[in-house]
């Protein structure tokens, strides 16, 4: 862990960024994190109340997968922005 800190702050450092441009950047994880939990939850409910194939059960699954695939796009373009203007 620390020698994954240790490259993070190089990087920072070789980009000669101010620190609040990488501050939402670790709460963009965080939320792919959060979205990827919630997405398991909802399939682990909609596995346990429903029987065999069920209609509901299927867009409730999707919905979350879209959410947790909505999160990771605004994951991408964020870092993209910030690395942009970084290079």
């Amino acid at each position: 862990m620390a020698g994954i800190a240790l490259v993070a702050r190089l990087f920072l450092a070789y980009l000669k960024l101010a620190w609040f441009y990488f501050f939402p950047l670790p709460f963009n994880v965080a939320l792919v994190l959060i979205m990827d939990a919630l997405n398991t939850g909802i399939e682990a409910i909609a596995d346990l109340f429903s029987e065999g194939q069920n209609e509901l059960a299927k867009y409730a699954k999707d919905a979350g997968s879209a959410a947790v695939f909505i999160s990771i796009v605004f994951m991408f373009f964020t870092w993209f922005i910030v690395l942009w203007k970084g290079l």
